[in-house]
């Protein structure tokens, strides 16, 4: 459409649907409407919306490229950890009282109270662990939340989910209905952690990578392929912890 720098994809609903959802990625903007809506009323609504839709995809695009950095392994800033594909400030506080290094999120900050007994480069090792431990920690509760949702959206039924610590897959699904999830995923954008959790889900209705199984995907993530790109792109930066 006129004026709008990224591309714009129509799903008609095939439920009982009446109202128009917009969904703004990197790569392209998904309109899902209802079946009976006609191509004018499709196109006013898009031109009503252009504005907000511009800014929106120009946010998208500027926190995928400034928070996030694509190839290689990320040159992170000492004092900063990603959760959800956004970098949180470390905050290190030193308590003389306590010998354990205890990690929590404070808004926009990720505070780190330490104490002072440790020596430097032990401080610096453990200090890490507590970090990863913390990750972890927010990942199975994340990652548990989606399964839970996305398994009643898609009518289906897994059997159990296990955390992993892997370098060269982020999921799987045994033919047993197992989940298995890796825990760098907690890194990455929330919309990239739905596509690997849509993806081994749909793996419980067919079991291989058939054109079956990607329909199954993209009825459920129809911005799958800029999903799969975006790993590809931050692979490494991900497995760098």
């Amino acid at each position: 459409m006129k004026d709008i720098p990224v591309a714009i994809e129509i799903i008609p609903s095939t439920r009982r649907k009446k109202t128009v959802s917009m969904e703004v990625y990197p790569s392209r903007v998904i309109l899902r409407v209802p079946h009976s809506l006609s191509k004018t009323a499709i196109y006013e609504f898009v031109e009503k919306r252009q504005k907000w839709l511009v800014q929106k995809w120009q946010e998208i695009q500027h926190r995928t490229t400034s928070e996030m950095p694509s190839g290689g392994v990320r040159r992170l800033p000492p004092r900063q950890v990603f959760v959800h594909g956004r970098g949180y400030e470390l905050s290190h506080v030193t308590n003389t009282e306590s010998n354990r290094i205890r990690v929590q999120q404070n808004g926009s900050v990720i505070e780190i109270t330490q104490p002072a007994a440790i020596p430097g480069e032990d401080l610096t090792s453990q200090t890490r662990m507590t970090i990863i431990t913390w990750l972890k920690q927010e990942a199975r509760r994340d990652f548990l939340d989606r399964l839970q949702r996305w398994s009643r959206t898609m009518g289906v039924s897994y059997q159990d989910f296990r955390l992993k610590d892997q370098k060269t897959r982020w999921g799987s699904c045994s033919s047993a209905g197992n989940i298995n999830l890796n825990w760098r995923l907690i890194q990455a954008p929330e919309w990239v952690i739905d596509y690997v959790v849509i993806h081994e889900l749909a793996h419980l209705t067919e079991l291989n990578h058939s054109p079956a199984f990607w329909r199954i995907v993209r009825n459920f993530c129809p911005n799958y392929e800029d999903a799969k790109m975006w790993l590809k792109s931050n692979a490494a930066n991900l497995l760098a912890w």
